[in-house]
């Protein structure tokens, strides 16, 4: 167990209260931990202020935490508590470095959820607004699991949308690609603008697009062999993002295998009057649950979006005990999950569904958008980042080979598209911007990595082998306010990341470590580690392995990497 956690608990069992009640103080001098008083004051009817002072006296005059409690202090309607730091800081630090990668990472218990992210559409290529549902995908899914939530990752990919029939009849009409060219899967996206100024300029090539959709759904014809063929490009050009981003599926579901099943629910939810007929098309009619109608089968009878979701929905419920579905997918899709979860309530399923909703990635030059060409394409965001860190870290580290010099400029890379992406609230629009998110002196996972390898370079300097295999400090050296902040903030790490999970909110954490790395750089500023007295030195330096063992597995839940130089 977590020391800060045990330690709630215990408290929480003296003073007869829950130990989620427990606040930090937003200044040590007011106290090391707090204890708002209201809603249990209301509970009792009584004054916040007297409650507070019975439970000040009652901790006070315990015993068994007089090694540990300087004092308890009634500050109004809080009870305010004062550790011991010596007691404390043993706690907490031997807690971390004797856990180590286990340090925030809780026991798995309970049933499956399931993370569905890394959705994106075949015949397109991805740019920052998929990198933001990837990063944001991927760290909801380490975050549960450090949260201990059994989870799984899948994602769908959309590969019979109308868009990719579009590919297809443009392809037909200027020529295929060449089948040697490199990248072929990445420049299919190239083309969906052009296809869609073209396809625009006449009904009847509008009307051929659909003849296309309806051969690859019947899975017929010269226009189903060139789908097959280059969707295998696109599919092949995902792995290797993935790959690059160091994002792993357990499973990935594919709109064209969900289509049969989804048109059997059709025809099984229109024998149910869940869905009906209306001018030949097939509808779901969700004005009385005050949502709009939608639409599911076009008056041709070529499905929509709801066909497969129905089916892929259906799949996940029959493979997987699941507790909970999350979907991650973008704002513009709220209301169309809200119509699937109300359907599938209809049919009868008591599964929890959500929708992870995320905001748009702009760029400085306004919103992106495929169909208009105003994209940044993934690789050209990478090679732009990975060209100025490349370039930065070869100033700085004249003496390294070209090799190593490009290693940790894709290190730096990944973690800065990843850092950018996850950063920010998912409700908050982000702008994509390569310049500042190499900054060194912001809020940038440069920033983080940069005050990793620093904490690196002095435990290094400050432990030879012998004084590793032997390390042993005394807390009561760390004597300075600085240290009792930077143990207070150690403390909290396993609480941030129960909170980051249940607020499926990664920005939780990337603060907290910006935090942590702004602590611990002023306080490398301000105090002389190497170079204090030996016993001094030491508490320091456990003090500094600590700091590093949370940023380790802080990154690692982020999908940043640990760098030691760089």
């Amino acid at each position: 167990m977590f020391y800060i956690d045990k330690l709630k608990r215990d408290l929480a069992h003296i003073l007869q209260v829950s130990s989620s009640e427990f606040t930090q103080t937003p200044d040590i001098k007011l106290g090391h931990l707090s204890l708002p008083l209201f809603n249990l004051a209301k509970q009792k009817k009584v004054s916040p202020q007297v409650l507070a002072q019975e439970k000040a006296k009652l901790l006070n005059e315990d015993k068994n935490y007089s090694n540990l409690i300087e004092e308890a202090k009634a500050v109004g309607p809080y009870l305010n508590i004062f550790f011991k730091k010596n007691k404390y800081s043993e706690n907490v630090l031997n807690n971390i470095i004797s856990l180590k990668s286990i340090y925030g990472k809780y026991p798995v218990s309970g049933r499956l959820k399931m993370v569905e992210h890394a959705n994106q559409n075949t015949h397109k290529d991805l740019h920052v607004g998929h990198l933001r549902n990837l990063s944001y995908g991927d760290s909801i899914f380490k975050l549960l699991n450090s949260a201990g939530k059994k989870t799984v990752a899948v994602s769908y990919i959309n590969d019979i949308g109308i868009n990719v029939a579009k590919i297809i009849w443009y392809l037909k009409q200027k020529g295929n690609i060449e089948k040697n060219q490199k990248n072929k899967g990445e420049k299919l996206g190239k083309y969906y603008q052009k296809a869609v100024e073209e396809i625009e300029k006449d009904e009847k090539n509008k009307q051929e697009v659909l003849k296309i959709k309806k051969a690859i759904e019947e899975k017929k014809g010269e226009d189903y062999k060139l789908w097959l063929e280059t969707r295998k490009w696109s599919i092949d050009y995902f792995s290797k993002v993935y790959s690059q981003l160091n994002i792993k599926l357990d499973k990935i579901f594919y709109e064209s295998q969900m289509l049969k099943r989804g048109l059997e629910i059709v025809n099984d939810l229109l024998a149910k009057n869940i869905l009906k007929v209306s001018d030949k098309a097939v509808i779901a009619d969700l004005r009385e649950d005050g949502l709009e109608v939608m639409p599911v089968l076009r008056s041709d009878r070529t499905a929509l979006y709801p066909v497969a979701d129905l089916a892929l929905a259906m799949t996940k419920f029959e493979l997987y005990n699941l507790e909970e579905s999350i979907y991650v997918i973008d704002v513009r899709q709220s209301l169309h999950f809200k119509q699937l979860f109300k359907i599938l309530e209809k049919v009868g399923y008591k599964q929890k569904l959500t929708h992870l909703s995320y905001d748009f990635v702009k760029l400085k030059s306004g919103m992106m958008s495929s169909r208009s060409g105003n994209t940044v394409s993934y690789r050209k965001a990478y090679e732009s980042v990975y060209q100025k860190a490349k370039d930065e870290t070869k100033k700085r580290r004249k003496g390294w080979s070209d090799k190593k010099i490009e290693k940790i400029a894709r290190d730096i890379t990944i973690s800065t598209l990843k850092f950018e992406m996850i950063k920010v609230a998912r409700d908050k629009i982000i702008v994509f911007d390569v310049e500042s998110s190499l900054r060194f002196d912001g809020y940038t996972a440069v920033y983080l990595q940069y005050t990793g390898a620093r904490i690196s370079s002095l435990i290094k300097k400050g432990l030879n082998i012998y004084t590793r295999l032997f390390f042993k400090f005394d807390s009561k050296y760390l004597k300075l306010d600085q240290e009792m902040k930077l143990i207070l903030l150690l403390s909290q790490y396993p609480e941030k990341i129960k909170q980051s999970a249940s607020e499926f909110n990664p920005a939780i954490i990337a603060r907290y470590l910006f935090d942590l790395c702004s602590l611990f750089n002023d306080y490398y500023q301000s105090v002389n580690i190497l170079k204090a007295e030996t016993k001094t030195k030491q508490a320091r330096i456990a003090l500094i392995l600590s700091t590093k063992q949370v940023l380790e597995n802080g990154f690692k839940v982020l999908g940043i990497k640990y760098l030691n130089k760089m």
